[in-house]
């Protein structure tokens, strides 16, 4: 049985966590592990702006996977756009922990995430398909399109860095070895198993959203968190990218609405979008290297602020969070 086929069937039925515990110095169990791991934190750091934009793009289209919809909507973490700004701003500090230098730092982030987890599956329980198919939305939009997120000049050694955390984390939340997104040390069988839940699960997702409004509705809270997050990020046309990222079938339609609907300032951002990842990110871009910089400063910023006053943000908008 292939992977995709195994996650479809088992996948569904396996509760979320094996309840296996890795060891202390996993992700640094040899010479080799401990290579990927100084060079993972580095790539990362180097890129901070890509691979944050990454996951935030994977996470709007786990929106329209019903399953995660379903965990997502008891907790009520997402109800509000004040909500999924405290959510998702949490998230983004997570994943920069995990990258980050110092061990301990990174085995209490992952501690205090599985312990989430597991209060969560108390309310509603979920399966180790939700999990791989979030820990998908981490790392595989990178991997699968490096040309349109402003990464295409990382190599393939930089990539299986990446990889090297992601089975980590992955096994530290009790992800089954046979399930792990990122368990093979074989760059072209992790993307093969990449494209494979893009393909059987990501994009029907995406053509089912004409029909489901549940998850149009998180996405849009997702979206207008994000916005509070930085003002910049439109929801129209910062979804609308996304289904570019994709591609979804829904783009055709939210172009043809970005042409005659949109306003100047959000068809100007869409367009800035493409241009910054794909023409001033590109590796073949002279500029490169001093706009990645440039947005990796800028990101890192943003974090540090909206962390340091996210209460401010959140009275600003004028809603409390109960």
């Amino acid at each position: 049985m292939t992977r995709i086929k195994l996650l479809l069937t088992e996948g569904k039925k396996r509760p979320h966590d094996n309840g296996l515990e890795a060891p202390e110095n996993y992700e640094i169990a040899s010479k080799t592990d401990q290579i990927l791991m100084e060079r993972a934190v580095i790539v990362f750091r180097e890129n901070v702006f890509s691979m944050l934009v990454c996951m935030l793009s994977g996470l709007l289209c786990l929106m329209y996977v019903p399953s995660i919809v379903n965990v997502l909507s008891k907790t009520g973490n997402s109800r509000t756009k004040e909500k999924a700004f405290v959510r998702y701003l949490k998230t983004m500090i997570h994943t920069i922990r995990w990258f980050n230098a110092d061990p301990k730092e990174r085995l209490a982030s992952l501690k205090c995430v599985r312990k989430i987890h597991s209060g969560v599956s108390s309310i509603n329980p979920f399966t180790q398909f939700d999990m791989v198919v979030t820990q998908w939305a981490f790392i595989a939009p990178a991997l699968l399109f490096p040309v349109k997120l402003g990464v295409d000049h990382l190599s393939s050694a930089d990539k299986m860095a990446l990889v090297h955390v992601m089975k980590s984390v992955g096994k530290r939340l009790g992800i089954d070895d046979d399930l792990n997104l990122c368990i093979s040390d074989d760059l072209d069988e992790v993307l093969d198993y990449c494209r494979d839940i893009h393909q059987e699960v990501i994009i029907p997702a995406l053509k089912t959203t004409y029909e489901f409004q549940e998850g149009d509705s998180m996405a849009l809270h997702l979206l207008e968190g994000m916005q509070m997050f930085n003002p910049y990020i439109l929801p129209k046309p910062f979804g609308t990218w996304v289904f570019r990222l994709m591609g979804s079938p829904k783009l055709v339609y939210y172009e043809t609405l970005m042409a005659g609907f949109f306003a100047k300032r959000e068809q100007g951002l869409y367009r800035m979008q493409i241009e910054l990842f794909e023409e001033a990110m590109s590796e073949t871009s002279r500029i490169s290297g001093i706009t990645r910089s440039i947005v990796n400063t800028l990101m890192l910023v943003n974090v540090y602020l909206a962390e340091l006053l996210q209460s401010h943000i959140v009275v600003t908008w004028r809603r409390m969070i109960m």
